[in-house]
């Protein structure tokens, strides 16, 4: 089989630069954040979006958060300053025709790569992270295992909305990146509420995840014995975000001022490995 070498006795092997590696393919990549205003990655190798070559990042790079530039050290932002409260795409890119092999981010963060503005002649990539800035358009410290990506640091409401209509499912853009399944930290809060249960769901942006406001298939749901039902809760779930990075939130307000906040605590990056 022309280009390919044999080991083991004869099992084929695609070599590095093309050949037939599933497009899923990634390994090492992992992330990490040596600063508030950088991030590393550490040696590794995966298929690019297109499947055509493997993108080998030979040494382990460090990258900040200006305007891009190639090279360990230099800038990372494919276009525009940073910005505050936004997750940003993180991509391996390689020149097709030196093979120089380097790192970008983007506020676009799909595995296509549709909309991010791409350094001349830079025409392979592969989505392999996500990074999410704070109030101050600093890195907010996380930990990267595989495809999961944990913030560790001070929160950062993704939402707080003090004017809900109730029951009444509402749409927000999250700073996760599309398809990720999100482990969320959900606050609600009503000092005036005069019933004996209450409840709020979540679910995926595009109304097709489980959960139903006006039924009990809620998202969560507690009913007391005796009213009020409580001034707030505190709670942890999952509540995966729809091909435009959003979820959509309800929550019943029969008196008093419903307030639900919530922050994003980490994803399941699903994209990074199944682009």
């Amino acid at each position: 089989q022309t280009g390919y070498s044999l080991v083991d006795g004869g099992s084929p092997v695609a070599p590095a630069g093309g050949g037939s590696d599933h497009t899923g393919m990634i390994g090492g990549l992992r992330m990490s954040r040596p600063s508030t205003t950088t991030f590393g990655v550490a040696t590794g190798i995966a298929r690019d979006y297109a499947d055509g070559v493997n993108l080998d990042l030979g040494s382990a790079y460090t990258k900040a958060l200006t305007s891009w530039a190639v090279g360990s050290t230099n800038g990372s932002l494919d276009t525009g300053s940073i910005a505050a409260n936004k997750g940003y795409g993180v991509y391996l890119i390689r020149r097709s025709d030196t093979g120089v092999v380097d790192l970008l981010i983007s506020l676009d963060m799909t595995s296509n790569g549709a909309t991010m503005t791409k350094p001349t002649s830079y025409d392979q990539w592969r989505l392999i992270g996500w990074v999410r800035t704070n109030s101050s358009s600093q890195i907010m410290d996380f930990r990267h295992y595989g495809d999961f990506f944990r913030i560790d640091a001070a929160q950062e409401w993704e939402i707080e909305d003090a004017t809900i209509t109730a029951n009444t499912y509402e749409t927000v853009t999250t700073v996760a990146p599309p398809y990720a399944d999100v482990f969320w930290h959900a606050y609600t809060y009503n000092s005036g509420e005069t019933g004996d249960s209450g409840g709020f769901s979540m679910r995926p942006g595009d109304g097709k995840g489980y959960g139903n406001i006006a039924s009990a298939y809620q998202h969560f749901y507690w009913n007391a014995q005796t009213a009020p039902w409580g001034d707030g809760m505190n709670l942890f779930t999952y509540c995966a975000v729809d091909g435009s990075s959003q979820i959509q939130y309800a929550m019943p307000e029969a008196a008093g001022t419903a307030t639900f906040r919530f922050e994003l605590l980490g994803i399941n990056m699903m994209t990074r490995s199944n682009p």
